[in-house]
């Protein structure tokens, strides 16, 4: 009989990958901003990060600190590809 880890063995490649940078982009808009974001409204896809959210104010924050958010999070993350943050 084959034990459980081995039967559950493949089904490890199929963690999604960007989960640690919608946290790291969460927490590092909340220490830039000191605003607490949930980290389901933020998606990741071709190098671009997406911030979904219908406060305005939010969203212009975010902007005006993009070049700082989107440094932070290259230096944190250098194995992925992150190109822009909208």
């Amino acid at each position: 009989m084959l034990q459980i880890g081995t039967l559950l063995e493949r089904f490890k490649r199929f963690s999604k990958p960007d989960i640690l940078v919608r946290e790291k982009t969460c927490q590092i808009i909340e220490e830039e901003l000191g605003i607490k974001l949930d980290d389901k409204k933020i998606s990741f896809k071709n190098g671009t990060i997406c911030v979904s959210t219908y406060n305005h104010v939010l969203k212009s924050e975010i902007f005006i600190k993009k070049g700082r958010i989107l440094r932070r999070i290259q230096d944190s993350m250098a194995d992925k590809n992150i190109l822009d943050i909208r």
